[in-house]
């Protein structure tokens, strides 16, 4: 097996992991492999597989129950990330040089951008480590374990 068909099989399955529609699992492909072909996509390719399906996922649209329309097919970015091991502090930085990359449209960069300032208002809320890596099942893996450990260490005032 070659790394490409590695990578191609951990993505097919992916996808059905996620239930996409055959369009979308498409789309996404053809616009890795011509992204490929073009630039050198450094480290796990999953997770720029995992930036393409998320542009591919928000293009669509899917009727609701009343009369209108919700945008996007109904993945969620918590699930994508789950199911490929990606931080959302990661997310950020890869899909913004998807991003240059794929030449999206400023309104789609300005979507990244709300998208990532509504978590960061999250992260300084509820401090929550943007790097943490969802094992799913409710496990997660954060560099910086040590923080919990020194926040669940001090002494709680009475």
């Amino acid at each position: 097996n070659t790394m490409m068909e590695v990578v191609e099989r951990q993505y097919r399955n992916l996808c059905v992991e996620l239930n996409l529609d055959p369009d979308t699992t498409e789309e996404a492909w053809r616009a890795f492999l011509t992204t490929k072909t073009n630039f050198t996509l450094e480290g796990d390719q999953l997770h720029w597989l995992a930036c393409s399906l998320y542009v591919e996922c928000r293009r669509g649209s899917v009727p609701t129950v009343g009369q209108g329309v919700h945008q996007g097919n109904g993945v969620s970015l918590t699930r994508l990330l789950r199911s490929t091991k990606l931080s959302l502090l990661m997310f950020f930085t890869k899909s913004r040089k998807w991003a240059d990359m794929t030449n999206m449209s400023k309104e789609f960069r300005e979507k990244i951008d709300r998208l990532e300032r509504n978590f960061s208002v999250s992260n300084i809320i509820f401090k929550v480590p943007l790097n943490c890596i969802y094992e799913g099942r409710g496990k997660t893996i954060c560099p910086q374990s040590l923080f919990w450990q020194r926040r669940l260490a001090s002494p709680v005032p009475h």
